[in-house]
């Protein structure tokens, strides 16, 4: 089914009784999660797609989930503005998708994460009610901050229906580096240390950069993106912190490539990984991939310690490979199976966490129906 409006798909709930939710948009992440079955019903967004209110003197845009997050760009970018985001299948992937899976990409290093530029939602729960929460202001929140909460939460709260998003000014001037040798660590760390500010600081395995063209070597790939006079400065500054390294540069739309080098077409037999770890780790933490998974394309927020790890084909015992893998990251870390086979702990949920989210999809969604078996819940 396709409602066009918050209040058409509240009637569909309604009138459809307990039977289980399906929540689609543009399919770009089907085959992410437990592939769910055919029970209940599947309810698309696609025709939730319009931009509703676009205040540019505010910074502020409110939008139906349906919207594509490339034509998203291509509005506001004619207004010297974007949302900070850089997600997977950049050109199927809507705000809805974003938003459920948290997919945020690079540039959590400077502006944070889906949640972080969230400002407002307006939902419909399992009853049908529409709900909204937030406003179209950065402090807006009083009470339970309920945006954080539905973003990340894989459609198993209830069905977002419109968001107010954050944006930022364009950056006039974006340069891309690729920075190779022995000493990656060192000048990991030396970038934290200095005043430079890039929008991206990744750790890259070696096949992903080949991808790209360079050596496959293990690098960091930096991106810096603001004034031409700010950019230049910090420029100007990285011989002194990267003493010894290969540094090349790169083409400014080098975030772009990566993330379509890893939107991996979901008809290909592959596993991806979502993969944390302390930042700290970041370096040693690819480096370890590549001797256990030499084919791997990973890519790691080294600021965040946050990132992708995409195999395909599939490894041949796939759970083995997840099993070093958190041996490795724990205890602080964590390893998640986005795409792939169905294995023990697919969600890598450890504490009381677990227990804890259940009381909210409790609370929220009594009978279970949205999103069943997609991911934590049955």
């Amino acid at each position: 089914m396709r409602p066009a409006s918050g209040a058409e798909l509240g009637e569909i709930l309604r009138q459809s009784g307990a039977q289980a939710v399906h929540l689609a948009g543009q399919n770009s992440k089907a085959h992410w999660g437990n592939q769910r079955d055919s029970v209940g019903i599947t309810i698309s967004t696609a025709a939730l797609n319009r931009i509703l209110n676009y205040e540019v003197a505010d910074l502020v845009v409110t939008v139906e989930v349906g919207v594509k997050w490339v034509d998203l760009r291509s509005v506001l970018a004619a207004q010297g503005q974007f949302w900070a985001v850089q997600p997977l299948y950049p050109d199927q992937a809507t705000v809805g998708g974003i938003m459920a899976t948290a997919d945020a990409g690079a540039w959590r290093q400077r502006y944070g994460g889906v949640r972080d530029g969230v400002l407002g939602i307006r939902w419909v729960r399992p009853d049908g009610a529409q709900t909204k929460a937030g406003g179209q202001v950065v402090k807006n929140v009083a009470g339970y901050d309920l945006m954080k909460l539905l973003t990340g939460s894989w459609g198993t709260l209830g069905c977002i229906t419109q968001a107010t998003l954050r944006l930022y000014p364009l950056p006039p001037v974006t340069r891309s580096f690729l920075i190779q040798g022995e000493d990656l660590e060192q000048w990991r760390q030396g970038l934290l240390d200095s005043a430079l500010q890039p929008t991206a600081w990744d750790v890259l395995s070696a096949p992903l950069v080949a991808q790209l063209g360079y050596p496959a070597q293990m690098g960091l790939w930096l991106e810096l993106r603001g004034t031409a006079v700010a950019v230049a400065e910090q420029v100007a500054r990285l011989p002194q912190v990267l003493t010894g390294a290969a540094v090349q540069e790169l083409d400014p739309a080098t975030g772009e490539q990566l993330t379509r080098h890893l939107s991996l077409p979901g008809t290909q037999p592959q596993l991806l990984l979502k993969i944390g770890v302390l930042p700290t780790r970041t370096v040693a933490l690819v480096t370890y991939l590549q001797q256990i998974a030499p084919h791997a394309w990973v890519q790691m927020h080294s600021g965040v310690g946050l990132g992708w790890a995409v195999l395909t084909p599939l490894p041949a015992d796939v759970e083995a490979l997840v099993t070093k893998i958190r041996q490795f990251v724990y205890p602080e870390g964590f390893v998640s199976v986005v795409c792939g086979p169905a294995i023990p702990n697919r969600w890598d949920v450890r504490g009381n966490s677990l227990a804890l989210m259940r009381r909210v999809k409790d609370q929220l969604d009594p009978q279970h129906r949205f999103n069943p078996g997609r991911w934590l819940w049955d």
